[in-house]
């Protein structure tokens, strides 16, 4: 991957979950939290961002969020104000759909309409992603890539050039037991400059993200990642699936419904099976125990069990709920399950939004301050990491040699 882009796609990004969120729900809540997300991180970025040419594009990823929002208005207004009033009341728009689309099946004409705005929305990523992927061949080849830094203070260059690896390694290599353990602890400043911090941030926190864009080193590797995302998935979409046809799938009590069966179950399941699957690498790196020892073993074979345990609750949550959806509705099970993915877009959007407001506690422990959230937790590790004068030295590394005394 060039070195420009995950930074470059950070503005698509947040141009992409306004954008989707806007054109493609009937309920705009989740539109609206979007854009409220986008907005908080623009601005995080454009306070934190130290370089000229970080702080321009700071602003352009403000710039992509309220593009989202116009294109997506645009987009609704233009593909689906008439499908929308049909899914309000039957009666109102319903002699018009028939009339554009030539048919005399509203199921038809409605199907047509929601199948050209899917093309709109994924021509139009497609296009902004190409050009983000341009610009980066662009300014690579102009010898004005973001990553090379310059005489910038606070870009690490060989920190991102060495380390800061997303996706697929397809040239394998060793990596250093102090390049996992960070990844293991989740650390959030490498770089120096905050964009490209959040993106390598998101490439291995994100659950959907992850499953392709983490560091190839890291602890919670991607089949883990993808084992965990699909049962996420089902817990998701089955439940909210279910608790449709029971209450209906509008108003805010849809909302509230989804809400609770994206965050409740979702977060527990995530947060635990983290630790589980990462279980063996914390015996290995932070124990000091072999890789092929009792510990180490102990700790895959539990793993492995609770992965199977949390297959077999997912296989039963599943199958009650398509017994139920079957005989509570006479939509076709498909149907049901497609009209209610929306869960997944919640899922998707409110995990960064936890990720900006989470509380975070102390980095070592002779540290008891907290801060909130991504911007918070990478604030205080610059300040650690340029009080200490290095940033190859964990906190755990400098409290083993007396680094942190020094500190106060």
């Amino acid at each position: 991957m060039p070195d420009d882009l995950p930074a470059l796609l950070v503005p698509w990004f947040l141009f992409a979950i306004v954008f989707v969120t806007t054109v493609l729900l009937d309920d705009l809540t989740l539109s609206y939290i979007a854009v409220v997300l986008g907005s908080a991180l623009g601005v995080g970025f454009l306070l934190l961002s130290s370089g000229r040419a970080w702080k321009v594009l700071a602003v352009v990823c403000l710039i992509g969020v309220a593009l989202g929002e116009v294109v997506g208005m645009y987009g609704r207004q233009r593909y689906l104000s008439e499908y929308y009033a049909y899914l309000e009341t039957e009666a109102f728009g319903l002699d018009k759909l028939v009339f554009i689309k030539g048919s005399n099946e509203p199921e038809i004409a409605l199907a047509e309409t929601y199948r050209e705005a899917q093309e709109f929305v994924i021509y139009t990523l497609l296009t902004l992603f190409g050009v983000a992927l341009m610009a980066t061949l662009l300014l690579s080849c102009l010898g004005c890539s973001l990553t090379d830094g310059g005489e910038e203070q606070h870009w690490h260059a060989d920190k991102a050039a060495r380390v800061m690896k997303f996706g697929i390694e397809f040239v394998p290599q060793q990596w250093g037991r102090m390049v996992r353990l960070d990844l293991l602890h989740n650390r959030c400043y490498y770089s120096g400059e905050v964009i490209y911090d959040y993106a390598f941030h998101m490439a291995n926190k994100h659950l959907f993200l992850g499953v392709f864009s983490c560091h190839p080193a890291h602890p919670y590797s991607k089949w883990e990642r993808l084992i965990t995302c699909t049962l996420v998935c089902l817990f998701i979409v089955f439940p909210v699936s279910a608790c449709s046809v029971k209450l209906g799938d509008d108003g805010l009590l849809h909302d509230a419904v989804i809400c609770a069966c994206v965050t409740l179950p979702r977060n527990l399941l995530k947060v635990y099976l983290n630790k589980i699957t990462q279980q063996d690498e914390v015996e290995e790196l932070e124990e000091g125990h072999r890789p092929a020892g009792d510990h180490v073993s102990r700790a895959l074979q539990w793993e492995i069990a609770f992965l199977a345990l949390c297959v077999l609750s997912c296989a039963l949550t599943v199958g009650v709920c398509v017994l139920y959806i079957k005989s509570a509705s006479s939509l076709y099970l498909g149907q049901v399950l497609a009209d209610n993915c929306d869960g997944l877009g919640w899922a998707f959007i409110l995990e960064p939004l936890f990720d900006l407001v989470i509380p975070f506690l102390g980095l070592h422990t002779k540290d008891s301050s907290w801060t909130l959230g991504f911007f918070g937790r990478w604030r205080q590790e610059r300040q650690y990491y340029e009080a200490i004068g290095s940033i190859d030295m964990s906190p755990k590394a400098a409290g083993k040699q007396g680094v942190l005394d020094s500190l106060g």
